[in-house]
């Protein structure tokens, strides 16, 4: 059964998305993000802005089932559909309405 986290209050789901990324990486979990190509657009460009230190490795791919073993639990994966994620650890949801196929991660983060 997945568990849940909800997160809500945020003024910007996408800052607290980066938050959220930032802190489950450092602790060793593998994450994949869901979300529409603009909230994905969104978030990348908020990734990218951090710096070197606070830096989280990310990728958006369209088949992430294609993502090499080495490379799926060092990075963020973005993708409009959860069920071709390379790793089923940790699902975060910055949108409205859960994902289909949420129920085959570990976990889930939603944000409000």
């Amino acid at each position: 059964m997945t568990e849940i986290s909800f997160y809500f209050n945020a003024p910007s789901r996408t800052a607290y998305a980066c938050r959220l990324l930032r802190q489950a990486q450092r602790n060793g979990m593998s994450l994949a993000v869901v979300g529409a190509p603009a909230v994905l657009d969104e978030l990348d460009r908020d990734l990218w802005s951090f710096g070197p230190a606070e830096f989280v490795p990310h990728h958006r791919v369209e088949r992430m089932s294609e993502v090499p073993e080495g490379l799926r639990t060092r990075t963020v994966w973005h993708g409009e559909n959860p069920i071709d994620a390379p790793v089923h650890d940790v699902l975060l949801n910055p949108g409205d309405e859960p994902p289909e196929g949420f129920e085959t991660f570990e976990r889930r983060f939603e944000i409000g």
